[in-house]
C-alpha cells in the first residue's frame, strides 16, 4: 500500500512539472514582435521619439516615421507616452500592426505674456502665489485657483516674464505633487520660456527632468540630465569620455 501511494505521489509530482513546463512553452509561443505607428490625431503626421512601454516586457521609442517594434503578447497593455501628447493605453487584441492616434496635451488655461512690464500690484501677486503654495498639498483645485487669481491681479496679459515664470513653475509643482506628470512637464516647459536667468533655468530643468522621469519619458529625462551634467561639469565629462 505504501509503495502504491509513493508511486502515485511521484507520478503526480512529475505530471505537475510537465504541465508547468507545457504552460511555460505555451506562454513563450504567444510572444511576438508588435509593429505599430504613432500619429497626430489632428494632422495625421507621424510622431517621433514617443515612449512605448509594456510592463514587464520592454520599452522602446518611435522612429522618425512614427514606427515602433516591441515584444508583446495578446492581452498586454501597451502605454504610449510623450510630454507633448496625452498618455494612451492600448490593449493588444491580435498580432496585426496597430496605429495609435495621440492628442496634444491641454495645460491649465491661464494667460501667458512675453511682454516685460512692471507689476502694479506685486504684493497681491506674491501673496496669492504664497497661498497657492500653502494649499498645494491639501487642495489642488484651490491651489490652481490662487495661481489664476495671481495672474489676474496683474491684468493677465500684462504680467511680466518673471511673473509668468513663477506662475507656471508653481503650477508645475502642484501637478508634480498630485502626480499629474504630463501637466507638470507642460507647465515647467512654459515656465522655462520666461526664465529670468541661468541659475533659475538650471533649477527648472532639474524639475523638468524629474517630471519627465516620473512620466516615464525616459529618453527625454536622460537627455536633459546629461545636458545639465555637461553644462555643470564639462571638464569632467570630457575626461570621462577621453580616449586612451
Amino acid at each position: 500500500m505504501n509503495k502504491i501511494l509513493t508511486l502515485l505521489i511521484t507520478f503526480l509530482f512529475f505530471s505537475g512539472i510537465l504541465l508547468a513546463q507545457e504552460d511555460l512553452y505555451k506562454k513563450e509561443e504567444k510572444i511576438f514582435v508588435l509593429k505599430g505607428v504613432v500619429r497626430d490625431s489632428e494632422t495625421d503626421f507621424p510622431v517621433a521619439k514617443v515612449n512605448i512601454e509594456i510592463n514587464g516586457r520592454g520599452y522602446t521609442t518611435s522612429n522618425n516615421e512614427g514606427e515602433f517594434f516591441i515584444n508583446a503578447a495578446i492581452g498586454d497593455e501597451i502605454v504610449i507616452r510623450s510630454d507633448n501628447f496625452k498618455t494612451v493605453y492600448y490593449t493588444i487584441k491580435d498580432q496585426r500592426k496597430i496605429t495609435v492616434m495621440v492628442e496634444e496635451v491641454k495645460v491649465n488655461p491661464v494667460p501667458v505674456s512675453s511682454k516685460r512690464q512692471l507689476n502694479k500690484q506685486p504684493y497681491r501677486f506674491n501673496t496669492l502665489i504664497d497661498s497657492a503654495k500653502q494649499f498645494q498639498k491639501n487642495d489642488a483645485k484651490k491651489s490652481i485657483e490662487f495661481v489664476t487669481k495671481a495672474l489676474e491681479s496683474v491684468s493677465g496679459n500684462n504680467a511680466s516674464e518673471e511673473e509668468n515664470n513663477v506662475a507656471f513653475e508653481t503650477l508645475g509643482d502642484i501637478n508634480l505633487y498630485w502626480k499629474q506628470y504630463d501637466l507638470a512637464v507642460a507647465n515647467y516647459k512654459r515656465s522655462l520660456i520666461n526664465s529670468p536667468g541661468k541659475p533659475k533655468e538650471i533649477s527648472l530643468n532639474i524639475k523638468l527632468a524629474k517630471a519627465y522621469r516620473l512620466n516615464k519619458n525616459y529618453q527625454e529625462s536622460i537627455e536633459l540630465y546629461s545636458k545639465l551634467l555637461y553644462e555643470k561639469c564639462p571638464i569632467m565629462i570630457k575626461l570621462l569620455f577621453m580616449k586612451d
